[in-house]
């Protein structure tokens, strides 16, 4: 029986479908397990996230994983914590804003190639980041490039560069243009590397 009531306070835990009073109340369980579950939940009640910010590391790397966690709670997070795991999923949580990203990348700028992959990653991150690639062995390089061909964010003028420096990617960068920037949709592959390396900025 005993057993059987951990399962299912387990289940209530991490169930979406729990009722926000009892996830409330779950918040404060003794059992870290417990409390991991229920951070991670989307429909946790955000008046229990200042309670589940306190808990153990594991806690908070399931409340940093929760998408619909507060932006506040979020910057608490940012600031408060050395956890690299912890800030790691914080970066994949779709609920981070541009001033988290900077945040993040004030603290902790070494982690700069996850936040290329953020869907809100400011423009200026992804040019200084791009610039200090320089200087890397080529295949860590390449492995850097590549994050800027997939980010739909990639600003032209940083495309335009890696055309330069890198034309052998040729294709490859036509076809990030062509699918994160429409207004390249009806002129030929020619016209576009033409606009492309006309996107150049002066670098300082």
């Amino acid at each position: 029986m005993g057993v059987f009531k951990e399962d299912e306070v387990l289940e209530s835990a991490s169930n979406p479908n729990t009722e926000v009073k009892i996830l409330a109340m779950l918040a404060y369980h003794k059992d870290d397990k417990v409390k991991a579950l229920v951070a991670s939940n989307p429909s946790t009640p955000s008046l229990v996230f200042d309670s589940l910010i306190k808990g153990n590391v594991s806690v908070k790397r399931a409340l940093a994983s929760n998408k619909n966690i507060t932006e506040p709670c979020l910057m608490k997070l940012i600031v408060q914590n050395e956890d690299l795991v912890l800030i790691s999923e914080l970066i994949k949580n779709p609920a981070l804003t541009k001033n988290h990203i900077r945040a993040i990348n004030k603290r902790f700028g070494h982690l700069n190639g996850l936040l290329l992959g953020c869907p809100e990653c400011p423009e200026d991150i992804i040019r200084g980041f791009y610039h200090s690639i320089d200087g890397l062995d080529n295949s860590k390089e390449q492995e850097h490039i590549n994050l800027f061909l997939n980010n739909p964010k990639t600003p032209l003028d940083v495309l335009a560069s890696i055309l330069i420096d890198s034309p052998e990617l040729e294709q490859e960068i036509i076809n990030t243009v062509r699918n994160s920037y429409p207004i390249f949709d009806n002129i030929t592959d020619t016209q576009l590397l033409i606009s492309l390396t006309r996107q150049i900025k002066p670098t300082y």
